[in-house]
């Protein structure tokens, strides 16, 4: 009897190996991370909630860091990422190296975790998800914010009808990313409580194609999908997408627009005390009674 097995879409192997060049360029993630680590902020400063033990999966500015530790002194923060990132341990934190899809920690260890700009590159979110509930005590939180499907659209458009009009057929050159709604009910039927999910559209202007494509790199978020084409991509390539992003994504200033699509998610370890939602059709006012008011 044959059995079906799933390929992975992304080759973990060349991400750990672009973190780790991309980490010897710059240290520092301040840039891009604030935009996801302001939402963490405001959640958390929003939710009084005392975390005596914390989980940090992903990339961390070491600003993000010491307000964590100011705001919990006496918590237990452990600090993971896919690559060895030694440059937090000036916080003396706990650091240790692992992969979302099988978190190396007993059940019900953390009161709060948090993974920060890492799920776009997950083969099994579902799995991943599943792993954080396990990891959470009852009436724990998790927080995660990522890059969604919006992100790079004109350039994914750019390239992609320049490639079908040189060669007649084109490979995936940007990698593939999760909508909202997919977010959505990944978060429910992973098992969380009061599950939220909502999203930021972030929009920057580069004066060409290849800056845009070195601050990704700088980022190392290059191509890192298992079935990318490894040929050298026509010398044509590159200067007909410009000329597609130049006629139909200019700013007013006459730059490159490029999007940035963050999507949150929050969610809630079940617990028998917790507060939950109401069922389907349970409610006895109609709201627009309600608005008419």
């Amino acid at each position: 009897m044959a059995y079906a097995t799933l390929n992975p879409i992304f080759d973990v192997t060349r991400i750990k190996l672009l973190k780790e060049r991309a980490l010897k360029v710059s240290q520092e993630y301040d840039v891009w991370i604030k935009f996801f680590e302001k939402e963490f902020i405001n959640r958390l400063q929003f939710i009084k909630k005392e975390y005596k033990s914390i989980f940090l999966y992903g990339e961390f500015s070491n600003k993000f860091l010491k307000l964590l530790t100011l705001t919990h002194p006496r918590s237990f923060i452990v600090i993971a990422n896919i690559i060895p990132v030694y440059s937090k341990n000036i916080l003396d934190l706990y650091l240790t190296v692992c992969h979302e899809e099988q978190l190396p920690f007993p059940n019900e260890t953390f009161d709060l975790a948090i993974s920060c700009n890492s799920f776009h590159h997950i083969n099994n979110i579902p799995k991943a998800l599943t792993e954080y509930k396990r990891i959470l005590k009852p009436d724990g939180l998790f927080l995660a914010s990522f890059v969604g499907g919006d992100t790079l659209i004109e350039a994914r458009e750019a390239l992609l009808n320049s490639e079908i009009k040189l060669t007649g057929g084109a490979s995936p050159r940007v990698i593939p990313m999760i909508d909202l709604k997919t977010s959505s009910d990944l978060i429910q039927h992973a098992g969380f409580t009061l599950p939220v999910v909502d999203r930021d559209l972030i929009h920057f202007s580069y004066s060409s194609l290849l800056n845009i494509f070195k601050e990704i790199k700088c980022l190392g978020e290059s191509n890192y999908l298992s079935e990318r084409s490894l040929k050298i991509p026509p010398k044509t390539l590159f200067k007909l997408a410009e000329k597609f992003y130049q006629d139909y994504y200019l700013d007013h200033y006459k730059r490159l627009k490029v999007t940035l699509e963050i999507i949150h998610l929050c969610g809630w370890a079940p617990a028998q005390d917790q507060l939950r939602s109401c069922s389907k059709g349970s409610g006895r006012i109609s709201l627009v009674d309600v608005l008419s008011l």
